[in-house]
């Protein structure tokens, strides 16, 4: 399986999941056009996407699916209890093939299963994805303001994580943001912190071994590629942790990962 981050933040997210046979994005941020630059920067074809996988119904996750799965003619997978408000919002009837899940009830499409579950977010009914080929997996922790037992469970037997690492609390704090805005970002409905993160990372890796871990949904204001790179590593070094960390980003893709 490759996994492969193609825009992350809050400007739009993609990410790119392909197997022996299919070949599907987790979300669509951006819009088509820009959506069709990335997926050619990364040597695919648009109208090879077999489906996309919508995880929640913000803007910055879906709000390039209408035009996208319309032009070129994809099937949209979408949490049913987020179904009503997508169709009023974001015109979700135009697209002619709307499938819906139910959280927690795996779905399987061509040689993946993918496991969504429950995450808390400030969205109606937020998902995460485990993704699992033959006896590999990914899992996606991305817009989740805690971790529960329930994530911690999840993130068990997997082999590659893409991970939220949304804020540095410092500079959140001494930044620009209202501190409504703030106070938002920081509760059990916002985003993790580096700290909560690394910690979610650590405690995952006394029970599983994890090689590569991809840091997703950086804030461009409250946060710092280097300054989490370096935040990471010093935390996972004292616990004598070692893993390859990368860095997904906003405005280009991101290098592939094979497990």
């Amino acid at each position: 399986m490759i996994i492969q981050p193609l825009a992350s933040g809050s400007k739009g997210n993609l990410t790119l999941i392909q197997s022996e046979n299919a070949k599907i994005l987790v979300d669509q941020g951006l819009s088509a056009k820009q959506a069709a630059f990335r997926l050619q920067d990364a040597g695919h074809n648009p109208n090879d996407i077999q489906a996309i996988f919508i995880t929640h119904e913000h803007g910055d996750h879906i709000g390039g699916v209408r035009v996208f799965a319309k032009k070129y003619k994809i099937p949209v997978y979408i949490n049913s209890n987020i179904l009503p408000i997508v169709r009023m919002k974001k015109n979700f009837d135009e697209i002619k093939d709307v499938r819906t899940f139910n959280p927690s009830d795996d779905i399987e499409f061509m040689d993946l299963i993918l496991h969504p579950f429950r995450v808390s977010h400030d969205a109606i009914d937020t998902v995460n994805f485990i993704i699992k080929n033959k006896d590999k997996s990914v899992g996606i922790f991305t817009d989740l303001g805690f971790v529960n037992n329930l994530v911690k469970m999840k993130a068990q037997s997997i082999d590659l994580m893409i991970l939220e690492a949304n804020h540095d609390l410092n500079m959140l704090k001494n930044g620009t943001y209202p501190l409504e805005l703030q106070q938002r970002i920081k509760s059990k409905f916002g985003h993790l912190s580096n700290e909560q993160s690394v910690n979610f990372l650590i405690e995952t890796l006394k029970n599983n071994k994890i090689d590569n871990v991809i840091l997703a949904h950086l804030s461009e204001e409250n946060n710092d590629p280097n300054l989490a790179i370096d935040y990471f590593l010093e935390k996972l070094e004292k616990t004598n942790n070692s893993v390859k960390l990368m860095i997904a980003e906003q405005y280009k893709i991101t290098k592939s990962f094979e497990i």
